[in-house]
């Protein structure tokens, strides 16, 4: 594709629309969803030595409360530049010139309005900083360190835990044991186009460059679980996905892994789906969250 001159690119201004993870709508219709990013036609340009003018927004969404998270910082990994998200989750960080055309990935910390703490999480997988143009990631999902029983957190631990599959420990109780004993990865399958929200179920994830420490776990839609529609979040023993994917790897585990997935359809009319490789660096003390969007459905 032909490069138009920089002076022709225009800024747009995308106006997000869309719904909660369990359907139901979200107070001023937030949009639901994450698109793959790609460099695009950036490689033909010296990016680094461009202004930094373009932006990555997005809409922070948290899972314990299902609502927007308003004031969480947000901010690219390595540099300086961050952002706070604003009463409906929105954010919009620019990019700056020294990560132009690199690979980067989204960070959250901070506290939401209702004086809960965010979990320190880094987004996965990461993106290219294309600086010709802005990006929209749609929606980046924190987790709270929410004490109470149906909070992810204490779910996640709780129910590993149950199944002989989390040692508490010296930690006192299961959630702190999950938070500082081990690295975690929580996430879901979807993406967004022209026609609306898709989700995808039914398929396989894998887990390699782990020297075979950590473990894969199916998962229900957390916000079904929230509102009691469920009893438990995890599925042990399934062969498939409902719609989300957990992680467990033990704190020794320092290097990326990489997570593969197969077998994919999409929820409504089962189109089969193509999830490329994702690579990422675990959190210790913190999270990672799986934004994993199809490369072709």
């Amino acid at each position: 594709m032909r490069l138009l001159p920089l002076a022709a690119l225009l800024v747009l201004v995308i106006l997000l629309g869309g719904a909660c993870e369990d359907g139901a709508p979200l107070p001023d219709a937030a949009t639901y969803g994450d698109l793959a990013v790609v460099a695009g036609d950036a490689g033909a340009l010296d990016l680094s030595a461009m202004a930094a003018t373009a932006k990555v927004s997005g809409i922070a969404l948290a899972l314990d409360e299902i609502s927007y998270a308003q004031g969480v910082a947000i901010s690219l990994e390595g540099y300086d530049a961050s952002s706070s998200s604003d009463v409906n989750g929105g954010f919009h960080l620019t990019i700056p010139a020294a990560a132009c055309g690199r690979s980067v990935r989204l960070r959250a910390s901070g506290m939401v309005a209702s004086g809960l703490v965010v979990i320190p999480l880094a987004r996965a997988p990461a993106f290219v900083a294309d600086c010709t143009k802005d990006l929209d990631l749609h929606i980046l999902h924190v987790a709270l360190a929410d004490p109470s029983p149906t909070g992810l957190r204490s779910t996640v631990a709780r129910e590993l835990a149950a199944h002989g599959d989390l040692v508490v420990g010296d930690a006192g109780d299961a959630a702190a044991a999950l938070q500082h004993d081990y690295n975690w990865a929580y996430g879901r399958f979807l993406a967004f186009d022209g026609a609306g929200e898709h989700s995808f179920v039914d398929g396989m994830v894998s887990v390699s460059s782990d020297g075979g420490l950590c473990r894969v776990y199916y998962a229900q839609r957390y916000a079904t679980y929230r509102s009691q529609k469920l009893s438990h979040l995890i599925e042990f023993g399934a062969a498939s996905t409902p719609g989300n994917v957990l992680v467990l790897c033990p704190r020794t585990v320092t290097a990326p892994i990489t997570l593969t997935a197969s077998g994919f359809v999409t929820s409504d009319d089962l189109t089969p789906a193509t999830f490329d490789p994702i690579t990422f660096a675990l959190l210790p003390d913190g999270m990672v969250s799986i934004e994993w969007s199809p490369s072709a459905f």
